[in-house]
C-alpha cells in the first residue's frame, strides 16, 4: 500500500486490479473505496519460460510508481530484469520509464519500497536499489541503473547483523 496525493493505492486480489482508498469530507469524514483495472507489465521472455515477478508500489514526487523485478523460472537468486513504470491515471495504465531524475528507488523484503533524492543521500541517481537475500546469508544489495540498463552487486563495509530466520512456536527457527 502506498499513499499518493491523499489517496492510498494497493493491489486487489490480482496485480491487474488497483484498489483506491480515500477519505472524503462532505461535511463529515467518510471512507471511499474504489478500484480500476491496470494490467501489470509482463517480462517478454515469459513467453518461453514461466517466471516470477516481485512488484513494488511506491510514491515519488506525488506520482504513483510500480517497480517490477522479473525472474526466470524459480531462480530467485538472480534478477533477470528490473523495470519501473509510472501510472498514467488518464489511461489507467502503467507506462515504462527509464528516467526517474535525481531519485533512487529502494526495495526490500515484505513489500518495502521507498523513494528518495539520490544526491542528498549519496546514492546513484536513476537507480533501483534492491536489498533482499532470499537465502539470508549475505548483506549484499543490487543496484540497477534504469537508464543504462546496467546492474551491480555490492555489499556494505558496515558490520550489519544478518536477519534472524523465521521463528516457530516450538522455539526452533530456520536460518
Amino acid at each position: 500500500m502506498v499513499a499518493v496525493q491523499g489517496k492510498f493505492y494497493y493491489f486487489m486480489g490480482t496485480l491487474d486490479e488497483v484498489g483506491v482508498l480515500s477519505f472524503a469530507r462532505d461535511p463529515e469524514p467518510r471512507m471511499e473505496m474504489s478500484s480500476f483495472g491496470a494490467t501489470t507489465p509482463r517480462f517478454d521472455r515469459y513467453a518461453a519460460t514461466l517466471g516470477a515477478t516481485m512488484s513494488y508500489l511506491l510514491e515519488s514526487p506525488q506520482e504513483l510508481f510500480l517497480v517490477c523485478l522479473f525472474f526466470l523460472g524459480c531462480h530467485f537468486e538472480r534478477v533477470e530484469e528490473v523495470a519501473a513504470y509510472k501510472m498514467d491515471f488518464s489511461k489507467k495504465e502503467w507506462c515504462k520509464v527509464i528516467d526517474i531524475g535525481d531519485r533512487a528507488f529502494l526495495l526490500g523484503p515484505h513489500s518495502f519500497a521507498a523513494s528518495c533524492s539520490a544526491g542528498e543521500h549519496g546514492l546513484k541517481r536513476g537507480c533501483v536499489y534492491f536489498a533482499f537475500d532470499f537465502f539470508g546469508i549475505t548483506n549484499n544489495f543490487h543496484i540497477f541503473d534504469l537508464r543504462e540498463g546496467t546492474r551491480e552487486l555490492t555489499g556494505t563495509d558496515l558490520d550489519v547483523p544478518l536477519p534472524v530466520g523465521q521463528m516457530f512456536l516450538d522455539g526452533s527457527h530456520v536460518p
